[in-house]
Parts: structure tokens; C-alpha cells; sequence
């Protein structure tokens, strides 16, 4: 008999019990068996997938702006021809009257 304890026997613990039982002294930490290339990997990935985002994204506004200016011109286009429009003599549009009309008052 002494005044220490000792164990008996041994088990093994699942982190995750202890993780339960004492949160205050024990967390998990979640490594996935990934090594350190696999995670700069993992990484490097990420980074690469983010830069083609962002390429397609600029690319996609580029043809957005280029189809707006094309409206624009278009609009500008029939805007002259509308504009350009003269009347001459003998036209059938913006004929003026042959005589006054008669005011009835």
C-alpha cells in the first residue's frame, strides 16, 4: 500500500472520448493523414483554381461590355438614319396640306 496510484492494466483512449468528456482541457484536431507536401499541394491547387476564376470572370465582363457597345452603335446607327431622314419635294411623308382648313367657330 502506498500513497500513489498506480494502473493495472492498460487500454487504449479514443481521442475523441476525451474530447467529449474534458473540452475544457482536450480538442481534436482533425489532420486527415495528409503530409505537409500534400497539404502545400492541396494549396497550390486551390490558388491555381482561384486564378482561372478570376481570368474567366474578366473574360466574361469583357464580352459583356463588347456585346454592350455594340447595342450602343446599333441604337447610334438607327438613331442616324432616323435623324438623316430628308423630306423632299413629291415625298409621301410630312406632306403639308394642299389648302388650309376651313375654322368653324
Amino acid at each position: 500500500m502506498t500513497t500513489k496510484e498506480y494502473m493495472q492494466c492498460v487500454t487504449a483512449v479514443d481521442p475523441y472520448w476525451l474530447a467529449e468528456m474534458g473540452p475544457m482541457f482536450f480538442s481534436v484536431k482533425e489532420n486527415f493523414g495528409r503530409s505537409r507536401q500534400e497539404k502545400r499541394d492541396m494549396e497550390k491547387n486551390s490558388k491555381i483554381t482561384m486564378e482561372r476564376d478570376i481570368e474567366l470572370a474578366m473574360i466574361q465582363k469583357q464580352e459583356i461590355e463588347k456585346i454592350k457597345e455594340l447595342h450602343l452603335e446599333k441604337e447610334n446607327l438607327e438613331r442616324r438614319k432616323k435623324s438623316e431622314f430628308v423630306a423632299g419635294p413629291g415625298s409621301s411623308v410630312m406632306k403639308t396640306p394642299l389648302r388650309t382648313p376651313k375654322i368653324r367657330y
